[in-house]
């Protein structure tokens, strides 16, 4: 009987299978799950790093173009898409024809776009997307950034503003 007794001793001692089972699958979910954590916080990161660059190649896109407004109201010509450049020896920037890249390394490149577009108001003076009466003094200015996080997500950021023929002089109500 004493040695039935002692096996009994020994068995309760120890860890049963099913135990050491159950603790590997705990220690593997939360394993798993830090390093789910940890890896969607780089990636998250990366991407406001990204972010700030693309808003700031836009936001250098619609800069220029008052740049150029400043120049002549009249440079503002309505385009499909357009990039700006730096007219070297002038310091002041043009329209180029073609996009504009930003090289930030092999494998995100920013591209931007620049677009033109006429303004249309309704007869309260409003902006309206359809309808309504071209004003020839306002136009739309649309600066996007494009550029791939990775191969599979392809990213954008899009600056819009109006700009307005200001120096025009403003006829009086019942005047010449």
């Amino acid at each position: 009987m004493t040695s039935l007794t002692k096996n009994k001793n020994i068995i309760s001692r120890g860890f049963s299978v099913i135990e050491v089972i159950l603790a590997a699958a705990i220690f593997m979910l939360f394993s798993t799950a830090s390093v789910v954590v940890i890896l969607h916080g780089f990636n998250t990161n990366r991407l406001g790093a990204e972010e700030t660059i693309a808003n700031q190649f836009a936001a250098e896109g619609i800069e220029a173009v008052k740049s150029i407004k400043n120049q002549a109201y009249t440079n503002l010509v309505n385009s499909a898409g357009t990039g700006v450049i730096k007219v070297a020896g002038l310091e002041v920037w043009a329209f180029s024809g073609a996009n504009n890249t930003l090289i930030h390394n092999s494998t995100d490149n920013y591209t931007r776009v620049i677009k033109v577009d006429s303004v249309n108001l309704d007869g309260s003076g409003n902006i309206v997307a359809t309808g309504g009466t071209n004003d020839p003094d306002t136009k739309k200015i649309t600066s996007t950034v494009n550029w791939n996080f990775n191969s599979a997500r392809p990213e954008s950021v899009v600056l819009t503003t109006y700009l307005s023929d200001w120096r025009k002089a403003i006829a009086a109500a019942g005047g010449p």
